[in-house]
């Protein structure tokens, strides 16, 4: 049987499917930072909140630190679930982390817990990107912080109404991240 220089090639449709497809790479760094807990899904959120929000509300990528490399923050939550119990209330609900992975140049991500939680059934707060500049935040002295990178929003749905409700999460020169705001 003659053998044209093509043949090889027969079987690169093949290989390319059967290839194993790549797992979202932030679910991943999650999985291994904080085994047993899954990045929230836009479905997870109260209707008010999806119904507002086209992202998810639960996942952001930006600079959150100073070298330029693609960070992301997310809102986690356990994947087992646990049940709240009174005489008036039996509710099920999973234990919820706010986190900050900064990314590095090999994709490889460094991750800091900003908030821990607990999420019943509906929820009403969502993550927003705020743009370097000016934050809510005053110094010791009472000036407003001047955020050098882009910085987090915790936001609830009652900010879309009174303009609070929000706490930001300002990254610091140390690493840290500066938390103030309004939890209510």
């Amino acid at each position: 049987m003659d053998q044209k220089w093509w043949t090889p090639f027969l079987l690169l449709p093949v290989l390319i499917t059967a290839w194993p497809a790549r797992a979202d790479i932030f679910q991943d760094q999650i999985s291994i930072s904080f085994p047993g807990y899954v990045i929230m899904k836009h479905a997870e959120f109260n209707s008010d909140v999806r119904d507002n929000l086209e992202s998810n509300p639960a996942f952001l990528t930006g600079y959150f630190n100073h070298d330029d490399i693609e960070d992301f923050v997310a809102l986690i939550r356990a994947t087992a679930a646990k049940r709240y119990v009174t005489r008036q209330l039996m509710s099920n609900y999973h234990e919820t982390r706010l986190v900050a992975c900064h990314g590095s140049a090999r994709k490889k991500y460094s991750c800091t817990l900003l908030l821990t939680g607990v999420t019943m059934a509906s929820e009403y707060r969502y993550l927003v990107k705020r743009s370097p500049g000016r934050t809510n935040c005053r110094s010791d002295d009472g000036e407003y912080i001047q955020a050098e990178t882009d910085f987090i929003g915790w936001a609830s749905t009652k900010s879309w109404a009174t303009g609070t409700g929000e706490t930001q999460f300002i990254y610091q020169p140390d690493g840290s991240y500066r938390r103030c705001g309004d939890l209510n």
